[in-house]
């Protein structure tokens, strides 16, 4: 059992009067003191469902908790809109989803704390691909060579191809289909990496997706960008179109 502080605090903002309930939760680890700023709500389910020994103090309470509870708060405190039904999961098997996540994806997580995980996942330093799990279950593929990154849902794609991405065993023409995708819209990114993750994406509907993309962008350097890729990959006639459209708007 670990002996958790829980500590009541609130966000004010007297220019837009909104007032929102805080709690501060706090406990000892490996001798440092970690600190947690979880949701309310779902801290006090916890507590109630698996606490013992509660001891009330003017500002809050502490409580004892076994240690997947309080694995459930760390994983609370980073993934607000994790369901009651997954934190009954970690407490009943000690393992997050974004561990088995990891796991699906290739890569060992038993000896990584749960903060750690939270962070860029490469494979070496020279990796073309990596991924960011700063805001999972939604998370970044980054390109080595590029600025600009693919946002999706981890819960929507297949984990076996990104673990595939990650460790370089994709073909050519999967690559340049995720050069494609990151010329798109952040919700048509979301559609693309779904269907290219579980086979369903075609060369022919991503280039009808970026045709799109490009006639409806206003922006230079994106529909630049579209037409760079349509030439790079024997579409001349797409991009052709593109330059006429918008030579004539």
């Amino acid at each position: 059992m670990i002996k958790v502080s829980v500590e009541f605090d609130a966000n004010i903002n007297f220019k837009w009067l909104y007032y929102r309930p805080l709690i501060i939760v706090s406990f000892k680890e490996k001798g440092r003191t970690v600190y947690l700023e979880p949701d309310p709500e779902k801290t006090a389910y916890l507590v109630n469902k698996c606490g013992r020994i509660l001891s009330v103090q003017p500002f809050g309470y502490t409580v004892e908790l076994p240690e997947n509870a309080v694995l459930a708060l760390k994983y609370l405190a980073y993934v607000e809109e994790a369901s009651l039904e997954e934190l009954e999961e970690i407490v009943e098997t000690g393992e997050t989803e974004l561990q088995r996540f990891m796991k699906k994806l290739g890569f060992a997580s038993e000896n990584r704390k749960i903060e750690d995980l939270f962070s860029e996942v490469k494979l070496c330093e020279d990796a073309s691909f990596s991924l960011s799990l700063k805001d999972f279950p939604t998370v970044e593929l980054h390109f080595k060579d590029c600025v600009s990154f693919i946002r999706f849902n981890a819960k929507e794609v297949n984990p076996e191809f990104l673990g595939r991405v990650l460790r370089g065993e994709i073909s050519e023409d999967e690559h340049e289909m995720l050069r494609g995708i990151l010329l798109l819209s952040d919700k048509a990114q979301r559609k693309y990496m779904r269907l290219l993750s579980n086979g369903e994406l075609t060369r022919e509907r991503l280039v009808k997706a970026l045709f799109r993309a490009a006639s409806a962008s206003r922006d230079k350097v994106v529909w630049k960008g579209i037409v760079d890729w349509f030439r790079r990959n024997g579409c001349e006639n797409y991009a052709s179109q593109i330059i006429v459209k918008k030579t004539l708007m």
